[in-house]
């Protein structure tokens, strides 16, 4: 009450209440005084200030029409411009605006294609983990290891293997030996006949190393053939398809059958075929000096001729003196 009352005398006398008096003074007191500016309630949110907020630099731009398209620019304040630390600066380079927009298109491909490019090269950095290992400072060490490893590797598959690669030597020509056995038996050498095949005509002694293959017109052995060509390839050695003269068509398509390894021949004379030939089928295995090492009448597809065949590339002579 009386607080109340001591108002009412001092609004009667002009003055006002010391609180009211006090609590003006502390709004309208200047900044300089507190330290701290007086803002509106508008400026308290970011955004609005912002926006509200005049800028302190204002540019004009002139665009004059030209043929070539060219803009003057003229500033009434300084104007900005980005560097590459981030930080804005005056700029004193023209603003050139095109007369066609299509024109800038080249200049928006080159940007694109260069944006497509930083991509990929940040894809590939993150899928080899360059990015990661750039950050570490490990790149250089991972390199080295990795050449380190690469050497011991290369350096152990060398060792473990040193004729992997390597190509088999050629075979040695022997000259053709002098046995005592009797021609056309085993430890002797073939009749002195001569051969006709698809190359020319050539003699029996110089068909060597190699398997004769003697058969009737027309045999029904086509099983014990192909038995025959397979263990002929593996031991690398050529299969010679010996029948009369007038089985020369039945010689090339059944070469042709059986593979590149097959030579037909013919014997004109008839000194193989007359001398070996019996049903349904005879080999002939002559070692790489002319001897001959397995005469076999009646060759099956059951017959096994591996280890004679394995040794043919060697002298038949030497074999034949140890085996007597």
């Amino acid at each position: 009450m009386v607080d109340r009352l001591s108002r009412f005398v001092l609004l009667g006398s002009g003055r006002s209440h010391p609180s009211r008096h006090h609590d003006d003074a502390r709004e309208h007191r200047s900044p300089q005084s507190s330290g701290r500016p007086i803002r509106a309630g508008w400026q308290w949110f970011p955004v609005f200030r912002q926006l509200r907020e005049p800028r302190n630099t204002q540019t004009a731009v002139h665009i004059t029409q030209s043929g070539a398209g060219r803009a003057d620019t003229e500033a009434m304040g300084p104007s900005e411009s980005s560097d590459s630390s981030g930080l804005t600066g005056p700029s004193d380079e023209p603003i050139v605006v095109p007369d066609d927009a299509r024109e800038l298109e080249r200049d928006l491909e080159a940007w694109r294609r260069e944006q497509r490019w930083q991509r990929r090269r940040r894809r590939l950095e993150r899928w080899l983990l360059i990015d990661w290992l750039r950050r570490r400072r490990l790149i250089v060490p991972v390199a080295v290891f990795a050449l380190v490893v690469f050497a011991i590797a290369t350096t152990i598959i060398g060792v473990l293997v040193p004729g992997g690669t390597r190509p088999s030597p050629p075979p040695i020509a022997l000259a053709l030996a002098s046995p005592q056995a009797p021609v056309g038996h085993v430890g002797g050498l073939l009749p002195d006949a001569l051969l006709v095949s698809t190359s020319g005509p050539t003699g029996t002694r110089d068909l060597r190393p190699g398997v004769f293959a003697i058969v009737p017109g027309r045999c029904q052995c086509t099983v014990a053939l192909e038995r025959l060509v397979n263990a002929a390839a593996i031991n690398r050695l050529t299969v010679f398809l010996v029948g009369g003269a007038g089985e020369r068509t039945w010689l090339l398509s059944t070469a042709q059958r059986l593979g590149p390894t097959v030579v037909p021949v013919v014997d004109p004379a008839g000194v193989l075929t007359g001398e070996y030939r019996a049903s349904p089928l005879t080999v002939i295995a002559v070692h790489a000096d002319g001897v001959i090492a397995k005469i076999i009448p009646d060759f099956t597809a059951a017959t096994t001729l591996g280890p004679t065949l394995a040794t043919l590339r060697q002298p038949g002579s030497s074999a034949a003196q140890a085996g007597g």
